[in-house]
């Protein structure tokens, strides 16, 4: 995959926040929504980790951004969360 084909597709991840005509990347959408859920149920990150069976540092880096959650971990962590996958995706919480 040439360095083209890879800006192609990282464009094509970038998504348009209607506040402030900012961009939001969707691995910061989705870090945000994790984030933002995390506070809402008063879950720390370190039992946030636990429940993914995952290290703490492995999770600092995802929900700091750094590191981009995979379809797979998104799935999971709508189970631990209990919340829909679109919601993380969209940031859309369901009525």
């Amino acid at each position: 995959m040439g360095r083209k084909t890879v800006n192609h597709n990282v464009d094509k991840l970038t998504v348009f926040v209607n506040t402030l005509g900012m961009t939001q990347t969707l691995q910061d959408r989705v870090a945000g929504e994790v984030r933002a859920e995390l506070a809402r149920q008063r879950m720390t990150q370190a039992a946030f980790a636990e429940l993914l069976g995952r290290s703490d540092p492995y999770v600092t880096r995802r929900l700091s951004g750094e590191v981009a959650f995979n379809l797979t971990e998104v799935d999971r962590i709508a189970e631990v969360l209990q919340v829909p996958v679109q919601q993380l995706l969209s940031g859309e919480r369901a009525a």
